[in-house]
């Protein structure tokens, strides 16, 4: 075998390794980001949901409209600013640095300064008012997932 011959050997080698590193740490990156990852799940009609496995109490079940939307209480979205603006029956969510508005009994919702045509309500419901999963949830930049009654949504942390 010749000189040339082994050196080009050796380079192979030597780019497979640095491939199967490359490959080792792009799973140890997706992993880490992986745990930065929000999952909660929820089953409709069930005041239990959990948070990453941690199990917690809503006040007010998640129900589905006759719209076939997953309405659950604003108190529900916790780790967000809630707020009730009575003078313009409006809830107000403030998350990071965005807010979100759903007026009570109207099909439109206001992220920041855009208001959004949504295919559902903000309601009351057993005093509570109630806002659609989906569309809070996606204005957040959270994914949403629904299997079998139930509601799974994802949030990566920032």
């Amino acid at each position: 075998m010749s000189t040339a011959h082994r050196n080009h050997t050796r380079v192979i080698g030597l780019l497979a390794i640095l491939a199967l590193l490359v490959a080792v740490l792009a799973m140890t990156v997706s992993a880490a980001e992986a745990d930065k990852e929000v999952r909660v799940e929820m089953t409709i009609g069930q005041t239990a949901y959990t948070v990453n496995g941690t199990e917690k109490t809503m006040d007010s079940a998640p129900y589905v409209n006759s719209d076939d939307r997953t309405m659950v209480p604003l108190r529900f979205l916790g780790e967000a600013e809630v707020s009730w603006d009575a003078a313009a029956d409006t809830a107000v969510i403030v998350y990071e640095n965005q807010t979100i508005k759903f007026k009570l009994f109207e099909n439109t919702m206001q992220v920041d300064d855009q208001i959004i045509t949504i295919d559902t309500q903000s309601t009351i419901q057993n005093g509570r008012t109630m806002v659609p999963l989906r569309a809070a949830a996606e204005a957040i930049g959270s994914t949403v997932f629904y299997n079998k009654g139930v509601v799974t949504f994802v949030h990566a942390e920032t």
